[in-house]
């Protein structure tokens, strides 16, 4: 399943993290290529028209990946876009990143010690 999460990206345990990553880069590639495989898709169609968000994206994927210690040796081509950043709050709703929350915490895919942190950046009281 290609996605894109709508949480920071240091909450993603590693599969996730780095499954993300490769799926940005297919993402990128299809949409620069005008056509393929994921072009129709629901994560693909989120992006369309909006490079830069995936840009921001890949460079807090990179940030958090050497700040675990990872190599990182994959940069994305040379292409030009309109600069947007992937500011969680204002890219997306307080509801789609519960949903991605809860779907990742399904999946198992969480650090656990950081889902308190992600419900205080969403605003959801705890009892």
């Amino acid at each position: 399943m290609v996605r894109i999460w709508r949480l920071p990206v240091w909450i993603l345990d590693r599969q996730h993290l780095l499954g993300e990553h490769n799926e940005l880069h297919t993402i990128v590639s299809v949409i620069l290529r005008g056509g393929g495989g994921w072009w129709n898709h629901p994560q693909t169609n989120r992006f369309k028209g909006r490079l830069g968000l995936l840009v921001d994206r890949h460079r807090q994927q990179v940030e958090e990946m050497r700040r675990r210690g990872y190599n990182h040796r994959s940069p994305l081509p040379k292409f030009s876009y309109r600069p947007e950043r992937y500011i969680l709050g204002v890219a997306y709703t307080r509801d789609e990143m519960l949903a991605d929350l809860n779907l990742l915490i399904k999946r198992k895919g969480v650090i656990w010690e950081r889902v308190k942190d992600i419900l205080d950046l969403v605003g959801v009281s705890r009892p």
